[in-house]
């Protein structure tokens, strides 16, 4: 196992990562995911990381439900981007190292939490 850690709350979504001048044709991340990947960061210890094929394990607890019971329509699929590019960033590798995703949706009505894994192929 290459390091393994855990912070409380979600990623912000790939819909909320950007700011778009559409005047000046440009985009920028926003200050939430910038701050985002510079905390994801301070979680990963200092490792040598070789350059080969990695697996990353995922999984993210939250309440799947509103208080009236009704399903939260959230797609954690979008969360993942801003997390590999920032643990990427971390180790001093490139994101398309990351070959094998495997992400987990867990129910808890207490806990908002995301927990990561990362090992060779």
């Amino acid at each position: 196992m290459i390091c393994e850690f855990c912070f409380v709350g979600l990623p912000p979504s790939y819909n909320k990562m950007f700011q778009i001048a559409w005047a000046l044709k440009e985009t920028w991340l926003t200050p939430e995911a910038h701050a985002f990947k510079n905390r994801v960061k301070m979680l990963i210890p200092p490792v040598e990381v070789k350059e080969e094929l990695l697996a990353i394990d995922i999984t993210y607890t939250y309440n799947f439900y509103y208080k009236n019971k009704k399903l939260k329509k959230f797609d954690t699929a979008n969360c993942d981007k801003l997390l590999i590019d920032a643990i990427a960033e971390r180790l001093g590798i490139d994101d398309s190292l990351f070959k094998r995703r495997n992400v987990t949706d867990v129910h808890s009505e207490n806990e908002t939490s995301t927990f990561v894994k990362i090992d060779y192929l």
